[in-house]
């Protein structure tokens, strides 16, 4: 849906971290929106009246003015970007000194004038992190060369954060030593304050030297404040683009691939780690092991879409509560744990390339929508799944980011053949039919009931001793 800049927008559905389902109510219009144009608070609120404007932003809100204001969007757009540029010099002297700082960590830290060794998982987060930090900065360098370029066009800054995936993934990858490097250093907090100090080796010949922990850690933070530094100038250069009627898709989808590099850790952390069959050939990826590093593209995509929902077959039976979850090549649904267990299983997960849906209101029912399995083209029985959203705008959702991500992938064909659903059918009802046959040609004869069955059972046992008994007299 198409907005104006200030208009307030009611969420209907964020499953979707990235393109809510919103309306607006003058004119009443609904649909998706890329939640990096939204924020809590109305953009006047939050642009025009902030007292914590950077002079730079300051400067570019209130001197670049002109008479014409498209063309005083365009300068300000080319202001925000030459901003950008000089942001990423001091960043590349900040990740050097951060690397120097890792390297020259002794493993130990001053307590009443004593070392103390630190634990061994910081120890080994510290050498997770540094394992990244030189690509980062190879990252950050072809970056500012980019930028230089893109000062005379500046949407095309965009394609900086949507191109190469694998070297954006050095952030993520970064994180996730740091989450574990912070979980050590929370059990060495004493108090309210950080007095720690960490021991340095010496450099150049120099004497020993140490750090406290908050310039350690401003250090430690630095590529994560510059990542919000990297999507702050982006919103900037989309909201000038916007204010001169220019397309801003583009910057739109950098933005969220920002978003998504902090979000993929995220769910590294806190999501597969609870999966209890995580596939072992890396689709979906892998989590690191304890005290090993990993390449960073391998941890798991960042999620698309996630809801807790209930599933069945096509019949309504074996109805499963649990995640439906999308991501940008399979779908999957993984069983709600029971209560007291934190480990959840998959139950199943489709290629996209396999996956077919059946929406129609007549066949499938108001809120439900099929997930078809069509990986085996010989067997005319298809695997049918029947999904049950949470509600009518929930499931137009789901159907919407499927298709999305199909034909994100080259699949042009996201609904089910109608010759597909005739031949899977008329398979299962000849399957049926032949089970009825089945229990109609079981032999009944013998089924006179319980009470008979007993009298018979005496009957048996007297006749077997007469047999008995006349066997004996015929050998004597």
């Amino acid at each position: 849906m198409t907005f104006e800049e200030d208009e307030v927008v009611e969420r209907l559905d964020a499953d979707n971290p990235d393109r809510w389902v919103v309306e607006a109510a003058a004119p009443y219009r609904s649909g998706r929106l890329a939640t990096v144009c939204l924020l809590e608070k109305p953009v006047a609120s939050h642009y025009r009246l902030s007292t914590n404007k950077n002079p730079r932003e300051q400067f570019r809100e209130e001197v670049l003015t002109v008479s014409n204001k498209q063309q005083e969007c365009l300068l300000k757009r080319r202001h925000a970007l030459t901003d950008l540029a000089e942001e990423e010099e001091g960043y590349q002297f900040r990740i050097k000194m951060l690397r120097n700082t890792l390297d020259r960590l002794e493993g130990t830290q001053l307590e009443n004038e004593n070392k103390v060794s630190l634990p061994e998982e910081m120890m080994e987060a510290t050498k997770g992190m540094l394992a990244h930090i030189d690509k980062i900065l190879e990252l950050s360098e072809s970056l500012l060369m980019k930028f230089q370029v893109c000062i005379l066009d500046p949407p095309q800054a965009a394609n900086c954060f949507t191109q190469n995936e694998s070297q954006w993934a050095e952030y993520s990858a970064y994180f996730y030593h740091l989450n574990q490097w912070m979980q050590s250093f929370k059990n060495l907090i004493s108090g309210d304050k950080l007095n720690n100090l960490f021991c340095l080796t010496s450099e150049n010949g120099d004497e020993e030297g140490k750090i406290d922990a908050q310039h350690l850690l401003e250090y430690l933070f630095a590529p994560r404040t510059h990542l919000s530094a990297y999507e702050h100038l982006l919103n900037s250069l989309a909201r000038y683009s916007s204010r001169a009627n220019q397309d801003t898709r583009g910057l739109e989808e950098a933005i969220t691939a920002l978003r998504q590099i902090q979000r993929r850790t995220n769910e590294a952390l806190r999501l597969w780690p609870y999966v209890s069959n995580m596939p072992e050939n890396g689709s979906l990826g892998v989590l690191p092991n304890k005290g090993e590093d990993f390449e960073s593209n391998s941890l798991p995509k960042p999620i698309i879409r996630m809801t807790l929902l209930k599933i069945s077959n096509q019949k309504g039976e074996d109805i499963q509560e649990g995640f439906l979850i999308l991501n940008r090549d399979y779908l999957l649904f993984i069983k709600k744990s029971p209560d007291g267990q934190k480990k959840r299983e998959i139950l199943w997960k489709l290629p996209l390339e396999n996956v077919r849906l059946l929406t129609d209101e007549k066949e499938v029912g108001t809120e439900n929508f099929e997930i078809w399995d069509i990986s085996n083209p010989d067997d005319p029985i298809k695997c049918v799944y029947t999904i049950t959203p949470t509600s009518p705008v929930n499931q137009q959702a789901w159907i919407q980011d499927i298709q999305r991500a199909m034909k994100d992938k080259g699949i042009a064909d996201t609904i089910v053949d109608e010759a597909l659903i005739q031949a899977h059918q008329t398979a299962d009802a000849e399957n049926n039919q032949k089970r009825v046959s089945i229990v109609d040609d079981t032999p009944t004869e013998a089924t006179d009931g319980i009470t008979d069955s007993f009298y018979d059972a005496d009957e048996i046992i007297k006749s077997k001793n007469l047999d008995s008994e006349a066997a004996q007299q015929t050998n004597g």
